[in-house]
């Protein structure tokens, strides 16, 4: 039996939710198959009712399945973390693990692509560090108001979670076309620190080969030329 726990949030989240179950439920009929859904709410829902917008009980009911949909969340309209306002998508990421963010973009025939030809590719982007004020300290908040004009925002780059990031991306890789594009933001904002595409360890038993791209130059790049940066 396959188990899939469904987390209706907020907004639109119900009609979403709805659907996707309805959606599995006729796949299930039609091959046969053994799939169990179970329901929990977060967001809004969660907050009127314990105090907190995802419970430790949704997530340890989570670590049970053996997967989950989560429905839209409206966690920038939350109340402050003290006040039970969690982000439910970095608490779950945080708790399982989910450090690889895989996102495929493929044209479709007969449909003409924006790119001006047909694009297929894989953008691999680490989900538990980095930017993300929520899940980027042991404790609190990675966003801090020094004064009444000052902010200051830390974020955390590690070498073992850049190391497992650039793994998904080489072996993602040898499925497909064996290159990798190692994407970075402006080299004033780089992290010359972590290069873990230049690691042997990061490969691994991988043949693919590494290339590195700005974030700029890596969108004018996937515009002109897709098919030479599959994996990114």
């Amino acid at each position: 039996m396959v188990k899939i726990a469904t987390l209706c949030g907020d907004g639109i989240s119900p009609e979403i939710v709805v659907a996707t179950c309805a959606v599995i439920e006729a796949v299930k009929a039609y091959h046969k198959l053994d799939i169990a859904l179970s329901h929990r709410n977060v967001g809004f829902h969660a907050l009127k009712e314990h105090g907190v917008t995802i419970t430790p009980e949704v997530i340890e009911h989570v670590q049970t399945c053996d997967g989950f949909i989560l429905g839209p969340v409206s966690h920038n309209a939350y109340p402050p973390r003290e006040e039970g306002g969690l982000n439910p998508s970095g608490e779950l990421r945080r708790a399982l693990t989910l450090y690889a963010n895989i996102r495929p973009a493929r044209s479709r025939a007969n449909i003409p692509p924006k790119a001006g030809m047909p694009i297929d590719v894989v953008v691999v982007r680490e989900n538990t560090e980095g930017f993300y004020a929520d899940r980027n300290m042991h404790f609190g908040q990675a966003d801090m108001l020094v004064t009444e004009d000052v902010a200051v925002s830390l974020r955390r780059i590690t070498r073992s979670a850049s190391i497992k990031i650039a793994r998904q991306a080489f072996d993602i890789a040898t499925t497909r076309s064996g290159r990798v594009t190692a994407v970075s933001g402006s080299p004033r904002f780089g992290s010359p620190s972590v290069s873990p595409l230049a690691s042997p360890s990061s490969r691994s038993a991988s043949k693919a080969r590494s290339l590195r791209r700005t974030g700029s130059r890596w969108r004018k790049r996937s515009r002109s030329r897709p098919r030479q940066l599959p994996t990114a």
